[in-house]
């Protein structure tokens, strides 16, 4: 179970504490679901599902379906939510935005910037830019999605 994404398939993605699944169905999504809740029985772990939200893409996206259910509980269905600091937004296309990314780059540089604008040489303040944020901007895992 899960999906082509161009020439790659996938079903699972997986980054420390977060899980992903990537299915063609809600039902193969259940499927999925139950394995996972299984697999945690057996090894004594938990799912929040209140943490747990169900993202739908497609001609379809809007259309009632039948719940997804977590460890015997309904997840919520949304149309955007925040995963590694990426907000993802599904709908009729899958997208991505970097709003959130970008004010926390400005903040972060205004908070330095703030603190040195005083400074007699630009150099004192693109250092710090050049070393921290442009490494952390430019080191972003990017998500690209084939257009359908």
């Amino acid at each position: 179970m899960g999906c082509w994404l161009g020439d790659v398939f996938i079903n699972c993605i997986l980054y420390a504490d977060d899980i992903v699944l990537i299915s063609p169905t809600v039902h193969s999504l259940q499927i999925m679901l139950d394995v996972c809740a299984s697999f945690a029985q057996e090894v004594d772990m938990k799912f929040n599902s209140t943490k747990s939200v169900v993202m739908r893409v497609g001609t379809s996206f809007k259309l009632p379906c039948r719940p997804v259910m977590l460890c015997d509980k309904p997840l919520s269905f949304v149309n955007e939510a925040k995963d590694l600091g990426v907000c993802l937004l599904f709908g009729l296309k899958f997208k991505v935005s970097l709003h959130y990314v970008k004010c926390n780059f400005f903040r972060s540089f205004n908070s330095v910037y703030q603190k040195c604008c005083h400074a007699n040489h630009e150099t004192v303040v693109l250092k710090p830019v050049n070393s921290f944020f442009v490494n952390h901007i430019c080191c972003m895992p990017l998500y690209r999605m084939p257009s359908a």
